[in-house]
């Protein structure tokens, strides 16, 4: 089954905000299991929740991008846009924690 431009664009745009939906879901959920444990007490998550949730941001954000870049919207370049300001802020917080945070 052939696609034209328009619809393969769209469905490159809902992938990559279903992608980016997800994983930014994902890292809320973890700060919240997070936070619940440093409040309460018990073990703490798994930081691969985090690691997966970077990667799926990743491949929402170039998705989203493709998507855009294919229907020449420039509206439709928000969700990639954003995203990848979120995935740089994620990645700054992540390196200054390993550094500053982590107590030998």
């Amino acid at each position: 089954m052939k696609l034209s431009k328009t619809n393969e664009g769209v469905i490159y745009s809902r992938i990559g905000s279903l992608l980016s939906g997800v994983a930014l879901l994902a890292i809320f959920v973890y700060q919240m299991l997070y936070n619940y444990v440093l409040a309460y007490g018990g073990t703490h998550p798994s930081a691969g929740i985090t690691i997966v949730s970077l990667i799926l941001l990743t491949f929402g954000a170039v998705f989203s991008f493709e998507g855009a870049r294919i229907l020449h919207s420039r509206i439709g370049l928000t969700v990639p846009i954003a995203s990848i300001i979120i995935l740089l802020a994620l990645f700054i917080q992540w390196e200054w924690c390993l550094h500053y945070c982590i107590r030998p």
